[in-house]
């Protein structure tokens, strides 16, 4: 699969901040809210919910977090057999692969193996290896 990133991410938006933003087709088309969503806000009940229609002149956008809290089962994707579902998780896990390295050093034991992403622990005190809090 192409690199979805690579063709979105010129849309990234300069501000006076010196950092830059992204804008809601890099957000949707590169995975990031998909697996936002799978990972954290569904199995809670919730869902990040993107407008890319309705982008402002300074390169804001409208962003929700719908609540079905009242679900037992949590929020549930209808469908993620597809290739783009699977290339978009692809993508994302590559990316917090890629920078794991650099994070377990510059953390310095203060994070937590979750998977494919270094977590950054809450507190000053490391997490034993493999801790999942």
């Amino acid at each position: 699969m192409t690199d979805q990133r690579d063709s979105v991410h010129a849309t990234s938006i300069p501000n006076p901040n010196g950092y830059s933003l992204i804008g809601p087709d890099e957000l949707l088309d590169c995975g990031y809210v998909q697996e936002v969503n799978r990972r954290f806000f569904h199995p809670l009940g919730l869902a990040l919910a993107v407008d890319r229609d309705k982008v402002n002149l300074d390169g804001s956008f409208p962003v929700q977090v719908w609540d079905y809290r009242d679900d037992p089962e949590g929020f549930l994707f209808a469908d993620l057999t597809d290739d783009a579902a699977a290339g978009k998780a692809d993508s994302v896990r590559s990316e917090l692969l890629a920078k794991a390295d650099v994070r377990r050093k510059v953390l310095e034991g203060c994070w937590s193996d979750q998977g494919s992403a270094i977590v950054q622990t809450i507190g000053s005190a490391p997490s034993p290896i493999g801790d999942a809090s």
